[in-house]
Parts: structure tokens; sequence; C-alpha cells
């Protein structure tokens, strides 16, 4: 099931981690995580955003919890 993308810094909240935490993990396994780059308005460095079903079980719950409150 394919929830959606949710942003890097999201993630690592989602995670229960830091972002260079998470930015680490992600650099070093690519292959284990759907990533989507999208280019920002200002220009700069592209915005990485990460597949929700790529998350631990656990985080993926509290994606769900997340969007039932909303």
């Amino acid at each position: 099931m394919q929830e959606g993308f949710v942003s890097l810094r999201e993630a690592a909240n989602m995670e229960a981690i830091n972002y260079k935490a998470f930015h680490n993990r992600i650099s070093r396994h690519k292959e284990e995580y759907t990533i989507l780059q999208a280019p920002r308005e200002g220009g700069g460095k592209p915005e990485v955003f990460i597949s929700v079903s790529s998350l631990s079980p656990a985080a993926q719950q509290r994606y769900r919890r997340q969007k039932q409150k909303e």
C-alpha cells in the first residue's frame, strides 16, 4: 500500500532519531528506501522526500495516527 511521501525531516521525527543520523542512514542504504527529489522553488539543492512504505513499521504507525488526527 503506497501512502505517499514525507520530507526527510518529518521521516526522521517519525523514526524518532535526529535529522543527521537519518540522512546518514539513507546515504549508506539507498537501496532500502524509495526516494523522490523535487526542485526547490528558490533554487538550490533538491528537496528529498521518503516513501512512507520505506519507513519502519513503528514510523508507519506514527504516520497513520498523525493523518487520523488531521
